[in-house]
Order: C-alpha cells, then structure tokens, then sequence
C-alpha cells in the first residue's frame, strides 16, 4: 500500500486519493474554526491571489524577455558562426519548456483558487478544507516550476562564461 500511495503522489495526484478516502481529515474544531472565520480566511485568500497575480505577470515577463533577447538571439548568433554548444541549446530547448509548465500549472492553480474562493467555507468547511490542501499543492508546483527557472538561469549564465573562456 505504502508503494501505491508514494507512486502516486511522486505522479501529482494526491489530489484523487481524497475523494476515495471518503472523509475528510479536518477535526470537529478545525471545521468549526474553518467556519467561524469564513469571510477572514477569503479575504486572506483574495490578497494571495492578487500577490499571485502580480507575481506571475512579472515573472512571465522576465521569463519571456530572458528567452526571447538574451538566450535565443545568442544561439541564432552561435549557429550563424558554427560555434558548436549543445549545452547552450539543450539549456535554451529547458528553459521553454520549463516557462510553458510554469504558466500551464499556474492556470491550473489560479483556475483552483478562484474556485476556492467562491466555495461556502460556512456550511462547507470540510469540503472547503479539503480544496485548500488541494490548492496548496498546485501553488507547490508553481513555486517548484520557478525553482527549476531560477536553476535554469543559473545553468545559462554558466555555460555562458564556459564559452567566453573558448572563444
């Protein structure tokens, strides 16, 4: 069992297991509590999804002008002089990749938190609870996918100063 549930969290779909569980693992007093401060914890929410919001235009920006004025034109460039750097083009090929499932998994955990929001934590804070875990996995995967960037970046600028030793 222990392998089954390792297998599938390692696959991002721990998300399916609650629904099989059945029942939720908020106690009693976290539901009570859940409901109680119902309109604080949305507005607390709504100012995370604003932050959020924020956060991922400037990021999506910075990722987009990094690919498109500093890292492409650099490998057109190497090419045009047959430089051979497969480093440089294997880091260019990651780093768009990585950028479109930063801004895929962000959809999918913006489109979960509007969700979240709109949910009745008031008569539902069990199911509210439940989304919540949920959502904070999806932010998860954000702050990993921006993780993964920020190493990416570093990987170029790296293989940069590399290639200015040889040239």
């Amino acid at each position: 069992m222990k392998k089954i549930l390792a297998a599938v969290i390692d696959r991002g779909m721990i998300g399916l297991l609650v629904p099989c569980v059945g029942a939720s693992a908020i106690s009693e007093e976290k539901q009570a509590s859940v409901a109680e401060n119902c309109e604080t914890i949305k507005a607390r929410l709504v100012t995370l999804q604003h932050s959020d919001s924020r956060t991922r235009v400037y990021l999506g920006r910075y990722y987009e002008i990094i690919l498109s004025d500093f890292i492409t034109p650099l490998n057109i460039w190497l090419v045009g002089h047959n430089v051979s750097n497969t480093g440089l083009i294997d880091n260019q090929s990651n780093f768009a990749l990585k950028r479109g499932d930063f801004v895929s998994d962000y959809i999918t955990y913006q489109k979960s938190l509007e969700g979240l929001v709109a949910m009745d934590c008031k008569n539902e804070p069990s199911k509210f609870y439940d989304e919540l875990v949920r959502v904070r996995e999806k932010r998860e995967i954000v702050e990993n996918d921006v993780k993964k960037m920020r190493s990416l970046m570093t990987e170029q600028v790296m293989l940069v100063k590399d290639l200015r030793g040889k040239l």
